[in-house]
């Protein structure tokens, strides 16, 4: 039975003898393709990995509306699971590029090494009033290393996390939070993504709380980035930060609305003591006017007598 069976196959095949040749030759190079490209691909991932942790980029970003304090900061380090965390600054806003507006993230570099950007000419900032951008603004505006640049007022003056002054670019660099838009356009980038990143100094910035916490996780570094064994460490770490995140932000808006009504508090009692100020300044100058009266009526009353003995003599 097997070898009729056989017989019948090789029989089949010497009669289509091309079509299995030409079925065979596109099925090996089928195969080598896919695993070429998944070759290609897994290199790519462990590149990336490298890159990620080389520049130390962040596992979990914790944002709040309300700002992130010191205090919120030490308690996302005391989380189980949790390497390191550090607060920083970061804006969105805008500058000027060929005389039209383009959106910009404007970040503080950490002191810890946190998403520390690639630099790919000259060096980072170190002082206050320094800049370092992405190649695409040198591209798009003409500028080069040494030039200086300005960003855009903010809607709202109290909402700037930057000081405002004219910035001189001290070198170029990829920004690791981004890759993807680190020159030119790209068919994947993100819509809301900003299109451009500038780094400054802490010197720089004029906020009195942290816009962001940045967050890295024990033993991330030991596993690719993109792997499962990632997504479960960093699914635990977030289920842990969000189960005290109800209790901080609590305690943050505590803080604001504690600070709002001590400084209405004393807009209150500048007020009251204003209005003391003014009742006191209106007592004194009412007191003025009456004894200026009084003095009025007695010269008044002195001249009615002058004037009674003047008639008196002329009788």
């Amino acid at each position: 039975m097997h070898a009729a069976f056989r017989k019948d196959i090789l029989r089949t095949i010497r009669g289509n003898l091309k079509r299995f040749v030409a079925i065979v030759v596109i099925t090996v190079l089928g195969t080598a393709m896919f695993s070429g490209l998944k070759a290609g691909c897994d290199d790519l991932r462990a590149a990336a990995d490298d890159f990620y942790d080389g520049q130390r980029l962040f596992d979990v970003r914790v944002l709040s509306t309300l700002g992130i304090t010191q205090d919120d900061v030490d308690a996302l380090a005391a989380i189980d699971g949790v390497a390191a965390a550090e607060g920083g600054y970061a804006e969105t806003t805008h500058v000027k590029v060929a005389g039209e507006l383009a959106s910009v993230d404007v970040k503080a570099l950490s002191d810890e090494g946190f998403n520390q950007p690639y630099l790919v000419e000259g060096e980072l900032p170190d002082q206050p009033g320094e800049v370092a951008v992405t190649r695409g603004y040198l591209a798009d505006s003409g500028a080069s290393i040494g030039d200086a640049l300005q960003i855009e007022d903010a809607e709202d003056e109290e909402s700037a996390v930057f000081d405002r002054r004219d910035y001189t670019i001290v070198g170029t660099v990829i920004d690791p939070m981004e890759v993807n838009n680190a020159e030119g356009s790209m068919s994947f980038r993100a819509a809301s993504s900003s299109d451009y990143a500038f780094f400054v100094t802490q010197g720089d910035v004029v906020a009195d709380a942290f816009t962001v916490a940045y967050v890295r996780l024990s033993g991330a570094d030991e596993v690719l980035c993109y792997s499962s064994q990632y997504d479960d460490i960093v699914s635990r770490a977030t289920e842990r930060i969000s189960a005290i995140s109800d209790a901080r932000a609590q305690a943050r808006t505590d803080e604001v609305v504690g600070d709002a009504l001590a400084q209405v508090e004393d807009g209150e009692r500048e007020a009251q003591e204003g209005f003391d100020e003014a009742e006191r300044a209106f007592a004194d100058g009412q007191k003025e006017i009456d004894d200026g009266r009084a003095e009025l009526a007695d010269g008044q009353a002195e001249l009615d007598s002058g004037r009674q003995e003047l008639i008196d003599g002329q009788a």
